[in-house]
């Protein structure tokens, strides 16, 4: 009996090593599928990593050009407002020296029709018409 004992206890413990093995190879199973996982996601992670430096790259590259370009922006605001002020007190000058011209020409005007008459006057009484500012002819 005791060797049919010892058999029967042998299968027990041999049923229960199996099983055993069987358990480890299920977590092993686990433990594989959990490792396979992670490098998924530590390739997934490198590959975020490189898209986030580009990105970041990028908007360094970006930040730089709008400085450059907002810089560019102001200088010409800059020129245009001078350009402006400029343009204005030109004008403001060509009109000042219109009005002066036209305040002269009024002045003119009526000399000239006194000087007008007097010529007319002239050409009448001595018969001889007046040509030029020079002389009779």
């Amino acid at each position: 009996m005791t060797v049919d004992a010892d058999i029967q206890g042998l299968k027990v413990g041999l049923a229960s090593v199996t099983n055993s093995v069987d358990k480890m190879s299920a977590k092993l199973d686990t433990i594989m599928a959990v490792q396979i996982e992670v490098a998924k996601l530590q390739s997934e992670q490198r590959q975020l990593t490189s898209s986030l430096e580009r990105a970041f790259s990028a908007i360094g590259d970006n930040r730089l050009r709008i400085t450059t370009l907002e810089d560019k922006v102001t200088r010409s605001f800059g020129f245009v407002r001078g350009a402006m002020f400029f343009g204005a007190i030109l004008f403001a000058f060509i009109q000042w020296y219109a009005i002066d011209q036209v305040t002269e020409l009024r002045a003119v005007g009526p000399q000239l029709t006194a000087m007008d008459r007097r010529i007319l006057l002239v050409e009448q009484l001595t018969g001889r018409f007046i040509t030029t500012p020079e002389g009779n002819k």
